[in-house]
Parts: C-alpha cells; structure tokens; sequence
C-alpha cells in the first residue's frame, strides 16, 4: 500500500506502494517519509496532528 502523511502545517508527502521495494521495513519507511514530508521524527502521534491515509494503486504495463 501507498502512504501519505500531513501535519496541521500543511507540510505533507507520499510514498508510491513501489517505494516498498527500495524500504521494506516500516520504521525506514515511515521515517523516510517523515523526512520528506519535513515532519520531525519526535512528532507525537497521539496527539491527532498528522493525518496518515493508506491507499492501493493498480499498476498497468505497456506491450
């Protein structure tokens, strides 16, 4: 699955499901889009700041 976080900022990003490939471990990927989002890692997510929106893509291929 795909993965788009966003805090009460506005600063957001998203990670296509193929990122998986390159982070297959959760916190390296979580941690990875934290960064890119220019979220800090301590952010707490307990306190309803930071939307998280899973998401499926289908993927199709040229012939």
């Amino acid at each position: 699955d795909g993965l788009i976080l966003a805090d009460h900022r506005g600063c957001s990003a998203i990670f296509l499901p193929q990122v998986w490939d390159e982070l297959p471990d959760s916190h390296d990927f979580v941690s990875h889009l934290l960064a890119k989002a220019r979220i800090r890692p301590s952010y707490d997510w307990n306190d309803g700041e930071i939307d998280c929106q899973r998401y499926e893509v289908t993927a199709y291929a040229e012939y």
